[in-house]
């Protein structure tokens, strides 16, 4: 009787052991799918895509007609407008921005900006990086970093991106940082603006970029200064 009771629980175990290992596997497969087919569907499913001769993504669609060629996109470059100082945009961003994504969690603004890389560059260059989302005064901040430990290699500087976002929570304005900083937009705006007026006004801008790091690195030590304070003045209210 004991024989079989012990030959029931190693089987019972056996057969758990082999269905967490497939369940393991296939949560890998799928958090390591970086394919644009996959992160539209995550971020936009309200999109559809269009697929050449070959079965390959040609062009992201939105609900409203929209069409974003992802082969003009791949070979885009992010830049600067007149109107806002301190940020790069991109035909890729102004679409992403016009589809109502929901941003609640960090997964999800993470998710957006892979889709935006896996558009702009490739699934692969999406492999290669680390997102960090992190909730800021007008949405989410998403980091990036290359993976060396795995990717080793000379890479370019990724500056933050910002997902500004209304009372609903969706996406009304994606954009990248010109500079890096990891702080409030409101703080990095304002110091942009700041020390570039001031800069012009001096010298014509000529030493605009090192005071402006300067500034920037001023801001965030005050920025960490005052979430150090917060604590304790919530604790002398009480």
């Amino acid at each position: 009787m004991k024989t079989k009771q012990i030959t029931s629980v190693l089987a019972f175990t056996l057969v758990t052991a082999a269905i967490l290992a497939v369940h393991s596997q296939l949560f890998a497969e799928t958090t390591n799918d970086f394919s644009v087919e996959r992160l539209v569907s995550l971020s936009i499913p309200s999109c559809r895509l269009q697929m050449d001769d070959l079965g390959k993504p040609h062009a992201i669609v939105s609900a409203a007609g929209e069409v974003l060629n992802l082969t003009t996109a791949a070979q885009e470059t992010p830049a600067p407008t007149n109107s806002v100082i301190g940020y790069w945009f991109s035909s890729s961003m102004n679409f992403l921005s016009r589809q109502n994504i929901k941003v609640t969690t960090h997964e999800q603004a993470e998710a957006t900006i892979q889709l935006l890389h896996a558009i702009w560059r490739s699934p692969d260059f999406v492999k290669q990086k680390i997102y960090h989302a992190h909730p800021i005064d007008v949405g989410w901040l998403v980091e990036v970093e290359h993976d060396f430990t795995n990717y080793p290699g000379n890479v370019r500087v990724i500056h933050p991106y910002e997902l500004l976002v209304d009372g609903g929570h969706n996406v009304v304005q994606l954009r990248e940082r010109c500079y890096s900083y990891p702080g409030s937009a409101l703080v990095y705006t304002n110091t942009v603006i700041s020390v570039y007026e001031r800069e012009i006004k001096l010298d014509g801008g000529r030493n605009y970029p090192e005071e402006l790091f300067k500034e920037l690195r001023n801001a965030w030590a005050r920025e960490n200064e005052q979430r150090a304070t917060k604590p304790s003045q919530i604790q002398k209210g009480e």
